[in-house]
């Protein structure tokens, strides 16, 4: 029979709910996986801690786009948190603004657009046409956090407008060596991105000499549709390893805690 993980059971439901029967536990935990279950193991070690402190060594942020766009449409079915791609680049601004002031030597907020410009990192964001087209939009109508000129903005491949297309895209339009980078993405999406970040990854979009931060939206899981997104990921991540999109293990040389 095959088995769909609606929920993964450990002792402690910390993201589903509260605790079941010792039977049942048993009994879900039989029908797991072990893969299964060190995905919500993952998950559950990443609820309630914190970001790593942004550091003038970052010279790029890469924001993952979300299942919506920046300016909070819908461009994909079945997506519940409307804020989640808008939260994403939010959280780039405000880790952008601190390595520039950092670098400057001076308080965020004495930071001035020229300030900005010179001191901070680059925000690289690749979603589908519409979603880079609404940032587009937002950086000159709405956007007055971070300057236009410290994007970039890549297309995805026509045909795998997901994470893989994200990360085919890195690869192809911008190669980043000798670097130090963040990725930005919700933290439910963290076990997924991180077996593709490990060098022996099977799309691994890197050169040498990388550094990687991970810098998470929602540690706190609370985010609407958040639950079932997790069930999501619980249910995809051993297809795209069986697959060979994804490592097995995730990287271990990711900073993804301060």
């Amino acid at each position: 029979m095959e088995y769909i993980p609606y929920f993964i059971v450990l002792a402690n439901l910390s993201l589903f709910g509260n605790p079941i029967s010792e039977s049942n536990r048993i009994q879900t935990l039989e029908a797991c996986t072990t893969l299964e279950i060190n995905i919500q193991q993952e998950m559950d070690e990443l609820k309630d801690t914190q970001n790593p402190e942004p550091n003038t060594s970052i010279d790029y942020l890469l924001v993952l786009s979300a299942s919506n766009s920046y300016l909070k449409k819908l461009t994909f079915k079945n997506c519940t948190d409307l804020e989640d791609d808008y939260n994403r680049m939010q959280l780039a601004f405000q880790i952008a603004r601190k390595i520039a002031a950092l670098k400057a030597n001076i308080t965020v907020d004495e930071l001035n657009t020229e300030l900005l410009i010179r001191y901070g990192p680059k925000i690289v964001y690749n979603g589908s046409e519409e979603q880079d087209e609404d940032l587009k939009n937002a950086l000159e109508t709405s956007i007055r956090d971070y300057p236009k000129e410290n994007f970039i903005i890549l297309d995805l491949p026509r045909n795998e407008i997901n994470t893989k297309g994200q990360f085919l895209s890195f690869k192809k339009d911008l190669f980043l060596e000798n670097a130090s980078i963040g990725i930005i993405t919700h933290a439910y999406h963290f076990p997924r991105v991180s077996r593709m970040l490990g060098k022996g990854a099977p799309l691994y979009p890197f050169g040498t000499n990388v550094v990687k931060y991970a810098f998470l939206v929602d540690r706190q899981f609370v985010s609407p549709g958040v639950t079932d997104r997790v069930k999501d990921e619980i249910r995809k991540i051993p297809v795209y390893i069986d697959k060979g999109d994804l490592a097995k293990h995730p990287a271990s040389d990711i900073i993804y805690l301060p």
